[in-house]
């Protein structure tokens, strides 16, 4: 037992050896102020098998709820140790429960404060959750749709917003109207509308396409809307509406008068531009049909880093094109590269880290602690994500056959110093196997744009690539998935399918980008911009889009794959000791077998 006026410093060191004991140097450390030293030494009394170690776990358990850490209070009652001092009796921990909806209630409250300061930010912000971070959208918007769902707002705009974050509308026409509609399309810009109407929020893309056919048959038709408000429609149309619903849209678009002058016109030109592309693309080509039965003529334009290319190789048999005259034009770097696994966006997490629950603690490690804070708490982990080769133009001939047009370069180049997205570096070479192809003066009535990595399975059924030679003849047409509004409009880019054409409108992205920047076009991305840049590419060219058809991809062959043992040796290499703060547990657990929380 200690004296009041004992030193702390003795107080913390001290043994315990008795629960008066436990209950003295605690007294002390609260008549000190000291919660901090409190929490440290019943830490410590936890790992010192006391055989009143009950009573510790209690006190803990009181010290870290009234120090506000409800998580770690809720992870100790989740734990072995409260299992073994308090076993479930086939009854519910209501203890749990309560602090858990004490959590909700107080982060309902400050939800509520950002709700009310900003509530058009805070409604942007909820609806671009749900494409990345699906459960913490769920979770959000189920917490804050009852804080606004019956208030009323100064500014009607911000009402209409939050209810299409969470879907909230039955229908339009129903208590969603026309003016609603166009009053967020007057005075938003398109990549603030693409969050509200992203593909991954399907019944918004309902209410818009209700909309669009209610302007169309209305007696003002489209002039219901300011000129931006159209180009918008037009953007948000191309990866929404089918083609017969766009079709009507830019009929109308070209009956509409040029714009007089000044800032309009700059956005009327961006809208006439985009239909007069279409309307060219409509046109008969006059490109000869091989024979009935006859093998096409095939350009396979491979461009990219070469990661896991050879083994994505053997799986190209399943594209079905065997018994077409068939050639690879490949431009690449020496250098086969590596996709980073990026916690914040999710891309290439799944394909590198093959043991789920680790990816999904990984994405969710991201989201809640930011790429820094893990960069530095695991730095030998992402070292040994680092992962390099060089290649030859005889290592690619091997593979690709030996009439294979090959361009390998060094990416060490000056114009590729500020790069660091490898945006430019992509296009760059998309655009140049695409001029391989050309100056190679072969007559193909296909060229394929593919990604060196891009994996395939087997179908029931064979692709019709003579279907789509004939379609292509037809229109400008490209064959590609993944047309969609996301945060912007957005087309995937790692394999399509159309005429020499069509395809050097694909393979122009990097062009028209320029060209657009020096012009100044109305709509178009202001920067270089992966798939946004090459979505508003092909609808400023009007390029049509139909669905792939038996081909189907699977996930990319990375240049290297980590299971969950290799995960778990790169791990414990930053934490020697185990795991110590939130963060460690989170991404430690899951590869324990535990699931994420």
């Amino acid at each position: 037992m200690w004296r009041e006026d004992a030193p702390l410093e003795a107080i913390a060191s001290g043994a315990w050896t008795s629960v008066a004991d436990m209950e003295a140097a605690l007294a002390a450390f609260a008549r000190a102020d000291q919660h901090e030293l409190s929490l440290y030494r019943l830490r410590r009394a936890l790992g010192e098998g006391h055989a009143f170690e009950k009573e510790i776990v209690l006190r803990y358990h009181e010290a870290l709820v009234l120090s506000g850490n409800v998580a770690a209070a809720l992870e100790l009652r989740g734990g072995e140790i409260w299992a073994r001092h308090f076993p479930a009796q086939g009854e519910m921990d209501a203890g749990a429960v309560q602090m858990i909806a004490g959590q909700i209630d107080g982060h309902a409250a400050r939800l509520a404060q950002a709700l009310e300061a900003f509530p058009f930010a805070f409604a942007s912000f909820l609806a671009g959750l749900k494409r990345h971070q699906g459960a913490s959208y769920r979770s959000l918007a189920g917490v804050a749709r009852p804080l606004f769902e019956h208030r009323e707002f100064a500014d009607p705009r911000d009402r209409t917003a939050l209810m299409l974050a969470v879907e909230g509308f039955r229908g339009y026409g129903d208590d969603l109207r026309r003016e609603m509609l166009v009053e967020l399309f007057q005075r938003c810009d398109h990549e603030t509308l693409c969050r509200f109407f992203q593909s991954v929020l399907p019944a918004n893309g309902a209410l818009l396409r209700a909309f669009a056919n209610d302007l169309l048959e209305d007696t003002q038709g489209l002039r219901c809307l300011s000129d931006a408000a159209i180009c918008r429609l037009l953007i948000l149309g191309y990866g929404l509406f089918d083609e017969a619903l766009y079709e009507r849209i830019l009929a109308q678009v070209r009956s509409l008068p040029p714009a007089e002058g000044g800032k309009q016109a700059r956005q009327a030109r961006a809208s006439a531009r985009i239909a007069r592309a279409f309307e060219s693309g409509a046109a008969r080509s006059d490109a000869t049909a091989p024979a009935a039965g006859a093998p096409l003529r095939i350009a396979v334009c491979v461009s990219g880093q070469m990661r896991g290319y050879a083994a994505a190789f053997q799986t190209w048999k399943h594209l079905g094109l065997d018994g077409h005259q068939v050639k690879y034009f490949v431009h690449t770097w020496e250098d086969t590269g590596w996709r980073f696994p990026d916690p914040m966006s999710g891309n290439g997490v799944d394909r590198i880290f093959k043991f789920a629950p680790f990816a999904e603690a990984y994405r969710q490690a991201g989201f809640r602690y930011g790429l820094a804070a893990m960069k530095k708490a695991y730095p030998n982990f992402f070292a040994r994500l680092e992962v390099s080769s060089t290649l030859g133009e005889a290592d690619l001939r091997a593979v690709y056959g030996a009439d294979a047009v090959v361009a390998i370069e060094n990416h060490r180049r000056p114009e590729f110093e500020h790069d660091t997205n490898n945006q430019l570096k992509m296009f760059y070479k998309i655009q140049e196997a695409h001029r391989l192809m050309l100056e190679d003066g072969g007559d193909y009535d296909l060229v394929i744009r593919i990604r060196p990595d891009r994996a395939f399975r087997a179908g029931t059924a064979a692709p019709d690539w003579a279907g789509m030679a004939e379609a292509c003849r037809r229109q400008r047409v490209l064959f590609f998935n993944h047309l969609a509004v996301t945060k912007t409009l957005y087309a995937g880019d790692q394999f399509a399918v159309g005429s020499p054409e069509a395809m050097g409108c694909y393979a122009n992205t990097l062009g028209l980008q320029t060209q657009a920047i020096r012009e100044n076009w109305f709509g178009f991305p202001k920067r270089l911009r992966s798939h946004c840049s090459l979505a508003h590419a092909l609808l400023f060219q009007g390029v049509r889009r139909r669905p792939l058809e038996h081909i189907h991809a699977v996930e990319a062959v990375p240049a290297a794959a980590y299971g969950r043992g290799e995960l778990r040796a790169m791990l414990s290499a930053d934490l020697p000791a185990g795991p110590a703060s939130e963060m460690d547990r989170l991404l430690w657990n899951a590869l324990a077998g535990a699931a994420p929380r």
